[in-house]
């Protein structure tokens, strides 16, 4: 039978719970403080992005936006936060500081309602994170599971070492013949017959999208991380609806195969250039 084991690693020794429960509090607000700046990055892009919508496009096209959304169902606060933003953008552009603070808004309940999906795997917004730390005799192991970009907090901790294992292809040169063994070994006696690392160890949660998410304090506009001139032609490049001779109807495989066609493809680079040299007259919008 196949078995991988990733985001896996050894402890340098046995530690009590209660210096378990020390450690990773520190590894708690180090999550935090990255999602906090995730955030600040995400609603300066977005800030800009939606300022360049309404120059590039004018207010017209602002309005059909927000008659598009005033459509659509709330099923979720972040349903009904993108809605606000497009409606604020269309009523009153001039208030920069509305907009942000809604598109703050916007990041916390998606985040929020991408970790309650069942497609959580597949979100760009999702930064639940947690460890589970399985005791043995005479060691502790722990597994990662997550956002991924915040594996690197839990990866970098200098009391954990890597300890994965696969069995269906060579182990890595730097580990030995015997320790690669060893750890086959352990990790069977850790997770047992069912191989469900939760029944067999403690979970500590590292951020919930839920109350963490909340308590995180405003993110500000960061003007480093304004999108180049590039980002944000390429961002406008997703609203464009003049595409020369489109397909009729909506079928995905008469679309791929217009997507990938010589005539598309020339378009696509002429107005990406277009609109990357009317951004230059654009300022980025600030707050």
């Amino acid at each position: 039978m196949s078995t991988k084991i990733y985001n896996a690693y050894i402890f340098d020794k046995v530690y009590t719970m209660h210096e378990i429960m020390q450690m990773f509090e520190s590894v708690r607000k180090d999550m935090a403080a990255h999602v906090r700046q995730a955030k600040s990055r995400y609603t300066t892009r977005e800030l800009v992005h939606l300022y360049d919508f309404l120059a590039y496009f004018g207010p017209a096209r602002v309005t059909k936006m927000y008659e598009r959304y005033q459509g659509m169902e709330n099923k979720k606060l972040s349903d009904y936060d993108m809605k606000l933003i497009w409606d604020t953008l269309n009523s009153k552009p001039e208030n920069v500081e509305s907009v942000k603070e809604i598109l703050g808004r916007y990041f916390d309940n998606r985040a929020y309602d991408d970790s309650e999906s069942k497609r959580r795997i597949d979100s760009l917004f999702d930064y639940t994170a947690e460890v589970v730390i399985i005791p043995l005799e005479d060691k502790m192991l722990l597994m990662y599971f997550g956002n991924p970009d915040m594996h690197e907090i839990v990866e970098n901790l200098p009391y954990l070492s890597d300890y994965h294992y696969q069995n269906q292809v060579d182990k890595p040169e730097s580990v030995s013949d015997e320790e690669w063994e060893q750890r086959k070994n352990d990790w069977e006696k850790a997770l047992g017959q069912d191989g469900i690392p939760a029944r067999h160890g403690m979970s500590i949660q590292l951020f919930n999208c839920g109350y963490d998410m909340f308590a995180i304090p405003e993110a500000p506009f960061d003007e480093a991380n304004i999108p180049t001139i590039e980002e944000r032609a390429k961002w406008l490049m997703d609203y464009m609806d003049d595409y020369p001779n489109p397909p009729e109807g909506n079928a995905s495989v008469n679309w791929c195969r217009y997507l990938r066609s010589p005539e598309y493809l020339e378009w696509k680079k002429n107005r990406l250039e277009e609109v990357q040299e009317k951004l230059k007259g654009i300022p980025a919008k600030t707050c």
